[in-house]
């Protein structure tokens, strides 16, 4: 089933890559090359083809830096690049590549930088704050492979606080419900890491208390809810 999945999606992008020597919207096409290039990734990733993945997650990198070269201020395409710098950094480190590794991590703070700084000049709906608030919580990530804590405390407490208030001026908002939840407890690991066991309970205890609090509002797909709140009372 795998294998005949994967020839479907290289005759897919066999078809797109001809594409772009055909069609004049350049991005539209390399857009859907990413597209199907993720499902190529998750395919070899699911067969375990350490090889074929660092080789597909090279031509993913490379798609979204051709895309750059065309619209270098496009916001969600930097963020992309950072995402996948991240990944990228992150096989090459585990391959144990460190120079390389931490070249793509350095390159992944680079474009979430920009990202964030362009995101902030375009908050005008809550759907654009919480792209900011998944843009900060990025940086939070990257910041932690550097081992830069207090950085990271500080990026995720804005990040929270940003994604908090969202929710509450509209309770429709699963990604800034998921993100005020998720972002504490990042905030408690990294104070686990340095020993604040009163800080831990602290974040840990909002998370708990934040999916309790809100697991009846039907607004919101909540089918996870029940196993988070397991998870947080175990911890606290």
């Amino acid at each position: 089933e795998n294998e005949t999945a994967l020839q479907d999606f290289q005759k897919s992008l066999a078809l797109r890559e001809k594409a772009l020597a055909q069609n004049s919207d350049q991005v539209k096409v390399r857009q859907k090359i990413a597209q199907t290039l993720g499902n190529i990734f998750e395919v070899y990733s699911i067969n375990g083809d350490a090889e074929k993945v660092l080789a597909i997650e090279k031509k993913v990198l490379s798609n979204y830096y051709e895309i750059y070269s065309l619209e270098p201020e496009n916001t969600k395409n930097l963020a992309d690049i950072s995402v996948e710098s991240e990944r990228m950094g992150d096989f090459l480190k585990d391959a144990g590549r460190e120079n390389e590794s931490s070249e793509n991590y350095k390159q992944s703070i680079k474009f979430i930088d920009h990202a964030i700084e362009n995101q902030k000049n375009n908050l005008a709906t809550l759907e654009d704050q919480t792209r900011l608030v998944r843009f900060l919580m990025q940086k939070g990530s990257l910041s932690q492979k550097f081992a830069y804590d207090d950085e990271a405390l500080q990026i995720y407490g804005q990040a929270a606080e940003l994604a908090e208030k969202i929710y509450r001026a509209d309770n429709s908002q699963m990604y800034a419900f998921n993100h005020t939840s998720r972002t504490h407890r990042l905030i408690a690991d990294i104070y686990r890491k340095k020993g604040d066991w009163r800080k831990v309970l602290e974040n840990y205890r909002f998370s708990l208390n934040w999916l309790e609090q809100n697991k009846h509002n039907p607004q919101l797909d909540l089918k996870n809810v029940p196993y988070g709140i397991a998870i947080f009372s175990v911890r606290e």
